[in-house]
């Protein structure tokens, strides 16, 4: 089989397609996979400080926080799919944020 370099190659209109789904998988796992490590501290039969931790949520929102930046990038510049894009990044941000901040132990 020989290349005559006439093969047509076509390009996706929007870059940012797979990355799009990565970026929402990476958000929505930690919904259903948890790893989550716990510990407290007692004085005189009294909790002092307690700390829970969803390593999942963690690796997944800071993943999917990473994605969401860089589709925001994508979409600003592209064309005519902008507002999609823009659509597609925000909720891949969303969700990371949801698990970074409610999910992950860090804040409650």
């Amino acid at each position: 089989m020989t290349n005559d370099g006439d093969d047509d190659v076509t390009l996706p209109t929007n870059p940012g397609t797979g990355l799009r789904y990565v970026g929402v998988g990476c958000g929505i796992v930690p919904f259903f996979v948890n790893y989550t490590t716990s510990s407290s501290e007692t004085v005189n039969g009294q909790v002092v400080s307690a700390v829970y931790r969803n390593w999942v949520a963690v690796g997944g929102g800071a993943l999917a926080l990473l994605i969401g930046l860089a589709l925001v990038r994508l979409a600003l510049r592209s064309g005519s799919e902008r507002n999609k894009a823009l659509g597609w990044a925000g909720a891949v941000l969303a969700l990371a944020l949801y698990q970074l901040v409610m999910r992950s132990g860090f804040v409650f």
